[in-house]
């Protein structure tokens, strides 16, 4: 275990720096645990930052969120979709904790190109005050109206 100015780290080490599984407590309180390479986070990880007021999952290279991941912030918002050099970059859903949800592209950070626009769906529960819902569900799915059964025809021909 190595200790310096309030920050601790458990874990393998190799030539000097930290490599394979570890796991790091900075004095501000952020906590990363997972694969390292080179020194850095690498590899799949968690890490849960106070100043972010962020807890992550996923992929890390190089010390960044990279590749797929899952992040929740202290206010309920969630995004699930790609990371790159640390920001939502590719594919990915974001969900507020009021309920707006937006499900597409993003680059550097920001929404980007085709996807769906932020939308607040309003629930069907019959639990809910105006458009707003207190039980955080999904519409139910409608299913289509059921055929009614075939009438067999009667062979009115005569057998002769």
């Amino acid at each position: 275990m190595l200790e310096q100015g309030g920050d601790t780290y458990q874990g393998y080490w190799e030539r000097g720096q930290r490599a394979g599984l570890g796991r790091q407590r900075l004095g501000n309180g952020e906590v990363y645990e997972g694969g390292w390479e080179g020194g850095r986070p690498h590899g799949v990880g968690s890490s849960a930052s106070t100043a972010e007021a962020l807890a992550y999952s996923g992929q890390f290279a190089r010390g960044r969120r990279e590749g797929p991941g899952r992040a929740e912030w202290a206010d309920g918002a969630v995004y699930d979709g790609e990371w790159r050099e640390g920001l939502r970059h590719g594919r990915g859903v974001h969900s507020s904790a009021r309920g707006d949800r937006y499900e597409g592209e993003w680059q550097r950070g920001q929404r980007h190109g085709a996807g769906a626009p932020p939308s607040r769906q309003m629930c069907i529960c019959q639990m809910c005050i105006c458009q707003m819902c207190i039980c955080q569900k999904s519409p139910p799915r409608l299913n289509p109206k059921p055929k009614p059964p075939r009438t067999p025809r009667l062979d009115t021909r005569s057998a002769l």
